[in-house]
């Protein structure tokens, strides 16, 4: 199971074109974090919602057998796909207990999943709280603190991390740099340039 992870992480992090550095500054860890990932370590549970926003795919599906799963058509795969999901969840717990117990620990959740989702389809438009909020019949309140409860970031954050995210992609496949920016949802170039170097260490210029 946790060998299928570690294949998954890394043949991802290549699709991307990410090096171990630019991954690790993604997540918060070490080039030498990932490279143990990738060769058979396996990140904290808590970590688990950070990676799969880096590589821009569902927490589920960074496990081929979800993937597969999700792809089949008989009735009941979504349930197979979540059973799935827990496999990975108490594997990763058994391997790593001090994580099951750690303040903040990555619990599932359903609804931020679509929240998040949400976010992914529609980065070229305006995403505010107000909107998420009333999409999804939530309070401010409890959207706030509970995305920040399951991934360790704000909505806020998320939503830049994302932008950069599929701006730093389209700029590698060529596209130029201020429509990249703009279908990412980014208004202003200024605030973009200081937000691509801050996360990326390099212009986007220099990223292509």
């Amino acid at each position: 199971m946790l060998d299928q992870l570690n294949e998954r992480i890394a043949a991802l992090r290549k699709e991307r074109g990410f090096t171990l550095e630019q991954l690790g500054q993604m997540v918060g860890v070490s080039a030498q974090a990932v490279s143990k990932w990738e060769k058979g370590g396996a990140p904290d549970v808590s970590l688990l919602p950070a990676v799969a926003d880096a590589l821009g795919v569902s927490i589920d599906s960074l496990f081929g057998r979800v993937e597969e799963a999700g792809s089949e058509d008989a009735f009941g795969a979504r349930l197979l796909a979540d059973t799935c999901v827990l496999q990975l969840m108490v594997a990763l717990n058994r391997d790593f207990p001090a994580a099951e117990a750690a303040e903040g620990a990555y619990r599932f959740d359903p609804k931020m999943e679509e929240v998040t989702r949400f976010i992914r389809e529609h980065l070229a438009e305006e995403l505010t709280i107000e909107r998420l909020s009333g999409a999804f019949f939530l309070s401010r309140y409890y959207l706030m603190h509970r995305f920040k409860d399951v991934y360790g970031c704000t909505v806020h954050q998320y939503i830049r991390q994302k932008r950069l995210q599929q701006a730093a992609e389209q700029i590698r496949l060529g596209v130029p740099v201020l429509k990249a920016a703009g279908d990412a949802g980014f208004r202003d170039y200024s605030v973009f340039l200081r937000a691509f170097r801050g996360a990326f260490g390099k212009s986007p210029r220099q990223w292509k």
